[in-house]
């Protein structure tokens, strides 16, 4: 692996659908749609080149956990996350991929709205920017159009 992350849609989703430890080198996803962990898993071998045999699956009550530990791969996500104010600045593949991610692992939809899933209020100002209407909570106010954005990348819709 490089000194950079190896961009692309398929590396933004991993950035948008992955938990990454504080304290530790783990990177993880938690879903109980079997779609976003085989996706997350598959990223995680191809582009990262983390051996199958080094990830780790679980299944608890439905919910299906993977992980795997990569102090570098961290390291490297960790700084990308840092830069996405200017990595997710225009509407294409990359941030409708890492949007699409954060929608797969923390977001849903309910009678009330879409609840973008977002991380922080970076994620709030980037989709602003975008031309999506979110509240500080991260509900999308023009769900129609977020969505429609999502869509293609997402695993769950």
């Amino acid at each position: 692996m490089s000194k950079k992350l190896p961009m692309s849609p398929d590396m933004s989703y991993m950035l948008g659908v992955s938990r990454i430890g504080k304290e530790e080198p783990s990177i993880s996803v938690a879903s109980r749609n079997g779609k976003v962990v085989e996706r997350f898993m598959r990223i995680a071998i191809s582009t990262l080149k983390i051996l199958p045999e080094k990830i780790v699956f679980e299944e608890e009550d439905g919910l299906n956990i993977a992980m795997f530990y990569n102090s570098k791969a961290k390291k490297l996500m960790s700084k990308a996350l840092e830069e996405r104010e200017h990595l997710f600045k225009y509407k294409n593949d990359y941030s409708g991929s890492y949007f699409a991610g954060l929608f797969d692992a923390r977001g849903h939809g309910s009678p009330k709205g879409i609840m973008s899933g977002v991380r922080d209020m970076t994620d709030i100002m980037l989709l602003e920017r975008l031309g999506f209407r979110v509240s500080k909570s991260g509900r999308v106010q023009n769900a129609n159009q977020y969505l429609k954005f999502i869509e293609p990348y997402s695993a769950t819709l």
